[in-house]
């Protein structure tokens, strides 16, 4: 090869390399220009670039020459809120016939919509607005919008709380035949369980606005449909009412086999007590054999069936009416009375002490013993001194030793 020969490739060589060296030089003054240039403007089809700002405009926005909008911003980089990967919707719903939009939409055919993940403390997906709207909104065709679930012991599967004057968890509906929020427990325990901390308030609380029952339970076994305990020092169960001829608690049995309609059982006390202003206990039947209160005593050693006490002196421990002009007060069995008794005396007279009596008191005696001097012998008086509670008996001679009389105080 002739000199001139190796000149001339030797001068082609040299042009390729200046070629390189300066495809090079471009390429490199791109990246650093691409690194501080300003955020990309793409409409719709146009590639997304990682590593810097992207903003998206679909046709409308192109259409109304931008107007200032950017709709879509997508970014890469530890930003606020401590994210790697940011997406922005910054269009306000501004223009007639277009609303605001979704930052990002996730759509899976068969999957996942949206999947997040977390491997600390953290939430999978964390949602949150600065605003008055929802921080999250789900909204499902047929199925649950909202389905949570963990297999951690004492976690919720849905979990609710507020941080100012609100509440955890809402539940609503305007349907006929389901519940604002449903409970259900597959296992052992409550279907929904209540607590609360406030010393006036209530661990479950129910309202009705439309005339139906704030709180109601049902069951279909041998257990009561409600349960009502105290394990400190108040009532198991308080009801009230201010309505007129209603009652505080109301109860009935509608079976067709006998029952009642308030059973109340005590260990140490009363099974029932009441305090009224007019009656404490009031009872009423329209059955002919019925009684409108009845009352029993089954121990084989004593006790009473009805007792009525009045701490008045001029009251009365029990009343017997009948204002149809009928038997007031019927006794079967005998007749026990505090103020009757046989004294056994002799001589003309003798006072009977310790007997209480008041002003209207009228006293009846008669002899218990036939002495052999009748008809002489005989009571010639009986008469009350209420002040001295006493009764003195004269007879008509003086009577023998063991002679007996019976008396009965009335009033």
């Amino acid at each position: 090869m002739d000199l001139g020969t190796r000149r001339s490739n030797h001068s082609r060589r040299s042009a390729k390399a200046k070629l390189w060296a300066v495809a090079v030089l471009a390429a490199l003054a791109a990246l650093m220009l691409l690194a501080s240039a300003a955020p990309v403007s793409a409409r719709t089809g146009d590639a997304l670039v990682i590593g810097t700002g992207n903003f998206a405009c679909v046709n409308f926005c192109v259409a109304n020459d931008y107007k200032g909008y950017k709709l879509t911003g997508l970014d890469a980089g530890m930003e606020f809120p401590y994210s790697v990967f940011v997406v922005r919707q910054t269009y306000d719903g501004g223009i007639s016939g277009h609303p605001a939009g979704f930052a990002i939409t996730g759509e899976s055919k068969g999957g996942t919509g949206v999947f997040g993940l977390a491997h600390g403390a953290g939430a999978g997906v964390y949602a949150s607005n600065d605003s008055t709207g929802a921080a999250l909104f789900a909204q499902a065709k047929l199925g649950d919008a909202v389905s949570g679930s963990t297999p951690a012991k004492d976690r919720s599967g849905v979990f609710g709380v507020a941080t100012g004057d609100g509440w955890g968890v809402t539940g609503r509906t305007g349907s006929a035949t389901h519940a604002g929020v449903w409970g259900d427990n597959t296992g052992a325990n409550n279907g929904i369980y209540g607590s609360s901390h406030g010393a006036a308030a209530s661990g479950v609380y129910g309202e009705n606005l439309s005339g139906g029952y704030g709180v109601a339970g049902r069951a279909n076994g041998d257990n009561p449909a409600i349960l009502a305990e105290n394990t400190g020092s108040g009532d198991g169960l308080e009801a009230s009412t201010e309505a007129a001829d209603k009652a505080g608690l109301y109860a009935h049995h509608d079976g067709s086999d006998p029952g009642n309609g308030v059973t109340a059982a005590s260990t140490n006390g009363a099974g029932v007590h009441g305090e009224g202003s007019t009656n404490g206990v009031e009872g009423m039947t329209g059955y002919l054999y019925g009684s409108g209160v009845y009352g029993e005593n089954t121990n084989a050693y004593g006790g009473f069936g009805v007792a009525g006490r009045s701490a008045a002196q001029n009251g009365v421990g029990v009343l017997a009416d009948n204002t149809a002009g009928g038997v007031a007060l019927e006794v079967n069995g005998r007749a026990s009375f505090s103020r009757s008794s046989v004294v056994s005396f002799s001589g003309a007279s003798f006072v009977i002490t310790g007997i209480p009596l008041t002003g209207s008191s009228s006293v009846l005696a008669t002899l218990q013993t036939y002495s052999g001097k009748a008809p002489t012998l005989a009571i010639l008086s009986a008469v009350p001194n209420p002040s001295a509670d006493s009764i003195t008996i004269r007879m008509s001679q003086a009577a023998p030793a063991g002679t007996k009389v019976a008396y009965f105080v009335v009033n």
